[in-house]
């Protein structure tokens, strides 16, 4: 399974940060989710323009599975103000796309 985290245009540049990405197993709906399958790389951000940043978790996709991603620029991994993340609920197939927005 594959696909592409998009940060959208007019995001302000932020240098250095590190994309998560990751397949949660959502079967247990009174649980946390589980971690299946996580994609973890280092990108920079020097402009405004929509950016598009693949990832490959190397194994398909399944029932009661969701994808989630968090780019983190402070790189702590903590979601803060300034970082990214997706909002919704994304079934995993190929070519999936992750968009995300502004903490």
């Amino acid at each position: 399974m594959h696909g592409i985290v998009v940060i959208p245009a007019g995001t302000p540049a932020f240098g250095r940060a590190v994309l998560r990405v990751r397949l949660l197993d959502v079967t247990l709906a009174d649980a946390p989710a589980v971690t299946k399958a996580e994609h973890v790389s280092e990108f920079r951000r020097d402009d405004t323009a929509e950016q598009r940043l693949p990832f490959d978790f190397g194994l398909a996709d399944g029932p009661m599975l969701n994808v989630a991603a968090h780019v983190d620029v402070s790189g702590d991994g903590r979601i803060r103000h300034g970082d990214l993340v997706s909002t919704r609920a994304i079934e995993p197939s190929d070519d999936v796309v992750v968009p995300v927005e502004p903490v």
